[in-house]
C-alpha cells in the first residue's frame, strides 16, 4: 500500500510540513515518487515514523531521536513501557479493548459519579493517553481512533447540554467562543477545556467546524463575545500557531481575551496578549486571569 503526504500525515499525527522538513533535515521519511513525481510512502515509513511520534509524546527532541537508528529506537521505546506507570485507569482497565456502547455507558456513570474536573484529570486524560499509545504502537486505526474520540465529545457535549453557566449577581457571564483553525482536525482538549471553564461558569459557543482565521474576529463582534479559546494540536505547526495568535490579537479588540493551548504550543512559555493554558489539570491560574470562581474542587 502506498500513501500520499497527507495521508502518511494522517496515520502517523505528524504535520506535512514538519515531514517535509524531517525529511530535507533528517532523512526520514525517506519516499520514493510515482510516475509524474509525487512522493509515495509505503507501510515501513508509517512504522518508522510511529516510533518518532511515540518518543516525542514521551518528551524527546527530534534531534535526539533522528541520531537514533530504527532498532535503537525500539529499544527505547521498550525501556520507556518499561519505566513508565501504566497510563490507564485506576481500576487498569483497558478501555480501548470495550465496546463503544459499554465505553460510552462506563464514562457517563463516572462523570455523573466525579464531577467534571475529576472526570477530566482521572478519566479523560488518560483515556486520551491510551488512544495516543494505542496509535503510535498500531494498535489503534485510525477508524478505531475516531470512534473513540467521538465516543468521548458525545458525553462531554451531553453533560455540557444539561449545564446553566451562573455568574455572580453583579456581573454579567463571560460568553467564549470555543474553536479551532482551518488545518486543525483535533478538537477534544478544546471539548475539555470548554466543560472545565463551563463548570466555573463561563458560557461558550462551541464550534463543530474550523474556521478560517479570518473569520474569528467578525464573528466575535457580531455575537458580542468577550473571549475566544482556540487549540492547536501536534499537527498543527507552532510557527502557525503563533502567526494565527499574533493576527488575532491584533484584530481582537483589547477587551476580548485570546486563550490558547495545545501539543503545538507547549514550548510557547510566553504570548503577549493571550493567556496560555498548557496542562488541564492545572487551570487555577487561568481560573483566575478570567475573573472566574476559584474555590478549589477536592478531586476524590
Amino acid at each position: 500500500m502506498q500513501l500520499g503526504i497527507q495521508q502518511l500525515s494522517d496515520a502517523v499525527g505528524i504535520g506535512v510540513d514538519t515531514l517535509r522538513v524531517w525529511e530535507r533535515r533528517y532523512g526520514l521519511p525517506c519516499p520514493t515518487r510515482d510516475g509524474r513525481g509525487r512522493r509515495q510512502y509505503d507501510a515501513t515509513q508509517v512504522e518508522l515514523l510511529r516510533q518518532v511520534r511515540q518518543l516525542q509524546l514521551a518528551g524527546w527532541r527530534p534531534q535526539r531521536i533522528f541520531a537514533l537508528n530504527a532498532s535503537e529506537r525500539t529499544d527505547q521505546l521498550r525501556q520507556l513501557c518499561q519505566l513508565q506507570p501504566d497510563t490507564a485507569v485506576e481500576a487498569s482497565a483497558d478501555w480501548l479493548s470495550l465496546p463503544v456502547a459499554q465505553l460510552q455507558t462506563q464514562l457517563r456513570a463516572q462523570l455523573n459519579q466525579l464531577g467534571i474536573e475529576a472526570f477530566v484529570v482521572r478519566r479523560a486524560l488518560p483515556l486520551l493517553a491510551q488512544m495516543d499509545a494505542g496509535w503510535c504502537s498500531g494498535r489503534l486505526t485510525i477508524a478505531q481512533e475516531h470512534l473513540l474520540s467521538d465516543t468521548l465529545s458525545t458525553v462531554l457535549q451531553e453533560w455540557m447540554a444539561g449545564q446553566t453557566p451562573s455568574a455572580a449577581p453583579d456581573l454579567a457571564p463571560t460568553r467564549c467562543l470555543f474553536a479551532t483553525l482551518n488545518g486543525e482536525r483535533h478538537r477534544l482538549a478544546l471539548l475539555l477545556a470548554a466543560a472545565l471553564l463551563r463548570s466555573r461558569g463561563l458560557d461558550g459557543l462551541l464550534l463543530q467546524e474550523p474556521l478560517p482565521v479570518s473569520e474569528v474576529a467578525p464573528l466575535v463582534a457580531s455575537l458580542e463575545l468577550s473571549a475566544v479559546a482556540l487549540s492547536f494540536s501536534s499537527h498543527y505547526s507552532t510557527r502557525q500557531a503563533l502567526a494565527d495568535l499574533q493576527l488575532l490579537r491584533h484584530q481582537l479588540p483589547t477587551r476580548v481575551r485570546l486563550i490558547a493551548g495545545g501539543q503545538a504550543l507547549a514550548s510557547v512559555a510566553r504570548l503577549p496578549g493571550v493567556l496560555l493554558c498548557h496542562d488541564l489539570r492545572q487551570c487555577a491560574p487561568l481560573y483566575r486571569r478570567l475573573g472566574l470562581e476559584t474555590a478549589p474542587v477536592m478531586i476524590p
